[in-house]
Parts: structure tokens; C-alpha cells; sequence
């Protein structure tokens, strides 16, 4: 149903040529009246590669830039954390050099 407020052709129409008003009339008789929605969200990505293909070149660099350096800081700190834990169960005693 269209908003009351909006200005409609009729209220503009001075009446025209006969043949006007009968391209008119088929042209209101051919169309079916449709919604359209101005500034609709996109739908969220249904899979993984949905998203990466949506991603902006600055979330791509983004991505390459802090995933690397997350996967060496687990490194980093997964190798420190098992040197502590082997030089603990070696100085209790539970394993033998």
C-alpha cells in the first residue's frame, strides 16, 4: 500500500492526450505493483567462502597481516611454556635424562 505523503501521478496528471491516458491505463494494467526496498541490508554470508569473498582489500591485508603473526606467537609461547613444563617434571624428578 504506498504512503499517503508520497505525491502520486494523478495528482499531476492534467488530463493529456486521449492517447496519453490510454498508454497510461495499459501501463497501469500491465504492471503489477512490487515493493521496493532503498538501502536493504545484504544478507548475512551463508559459508566461509561467502565471507572471503565479501571482504574489502584492507580486511584482506588485515587478515595476512595478524594471522601470521598470531600463529608465531603461539610458537613463541607454546615452545616456553613446554621448555617450563619439561624442565619442572625434570627437576621433580618424574623424568630422566
Amino acid at each position: 500500500m504506498p504512503n499517503p505523503l508520497w505525491e502520486s501521478d494523478d495528482e499531476f496528471d492534467d488530463g493529456g492526450t486521449p492517447m496519453w491516458r490510454a498508454r497510461q491505463a495499459a501501463i497501469k494494467r500491465r504492471q503489477s505493483p512490487r515493493p521496493i526496498t532503498i538501502n536493504a541490508t545484504p544478507a548475512p554470508p551463508r559459508d566461509l567462502r561467502e565471507l572471503w569473498d565479501r571482504l574489502t582489500v584492507a580486511q584482506c591485508a588485515l587478515i595476512g597481516y595478524f594471522v601470521p603473526m598470531f600463529l608465531m606467537g603461539s610458537l613463541i609461547v607454546g615452545g616456553a611454556i613446554f621448555i617450563l613444563v619439561y624442565d619442572w617434571l625434570e627437576r621433580h624428578g618424574i623424568i630422566h635424562r
